[in-house]
């Protein structure tokens, strides 16, 4: 009985995670912040250091509260947060989002937060977009979605 324990313990230092195939690992990736996912994938092996890429999930939280900054505080923190979402879209291998969350506050009358959002919103917008969530903390009269939104032919979950 007690050699039995012994060998149960050997096997709790196997790395499974590892050796999951990439369509579990991306599956696994596209319930997390991309952010998160960019941050892990070196960690678990060096073979999926670039695994982000190939994703067709994106969850872009700014998670920055704008309440009690300068504009110049904010004008910043979204200039790096857009440095951020412009560099996963441009890197991103594949052509195909299937779910594209954005969540992130928004100056109506500056015209770089508009056309970033409007850059990103249209990059999610294509023929295999199933869900897509936007959640823009407004201090101004709103943000306009484009119209092409509603032509996606997949899309069954719109927030």
């Amino acid at each position: 009985m007690a050699e039995e324990e012994n060998n149960g313990g050997e096997n709790d230092n196997i790395d499974r995670l590892s050796n999951l195939p990439d369509s579990v690992l991306c599956h696994i990736f596209s319930f997390l912040p991309t952010k998160t996912t960019i941050q892990t994938t070196p960690l678990i092996s060096h073979r999926y250091r670039n695994l982000w890429k190939t994703l067709q999930t994106f969850d872009f939280d700014d998670e920055y509260e704008f309440n009690g900054k300068t504009e110049s505080e904010n004008t910043e923190h979204f200039m790096f947060f857009s440095i951020f979402v412009n560099a996963v879209l441009a890197q991103r291998e594949s052509r195909r989002i299937r779910k594209f969350r954005l969540s992130c506050c928004h100056f109506h009358e500056d015209v770089f937060y508009t056309s970033s959002i409007d850059t990103w919103v249209r990059t999610a917008i294509g023929p295999y977009l199933e869900e897509f969530y936007i959640s823009l903390c407004n201090y101004d009269d709103g943000f306009n979605l484009p119209l092409t939104l509603l032509s996606c032919s997949n899309l069954v979950f719109l927030r």
